[in-house]
């Protein structure tokens, strides 16, 4: 939750000082505030007994898998709602 409010406290900093983020620097801010990552996490939840505690331990900290899917999702509607 704290990382969550100092990313959308960047994002509202460079909205108003018409900062244009590079796309490291929007990436860094921009995959804490798409939720993509909590929603993967939150829907193993849902598969009931056939996730272990392990696995949530493996999704909370950051895989390469999670954080590539959430990296090609917030780009897809970063895309989508530019058009």
């Amino acid at each position: 939750m704290k990382q969550q409010c100092q990313a959308y406290s960047v994002k509202f900093k460079w909205l108003h000082e018409n900062y244009m983020p590079t796309l490291n620097e929007y990436l860094s801010v921009a995959l804490v505030t798409s939720y993509y990552q909590l929603l993967t996490i939150v829907s193993f939840v849902g598969m009931e007994d056939s996730i272990t505690k392990e696995t949530f331990i493996w999704a909370f900290n950051d895989p390469k898998i999670l954080r590539a899917l959430t990296i090609i999702c917030r780009l897809m509607d970063d895309v989508v709602s530019h058009q």
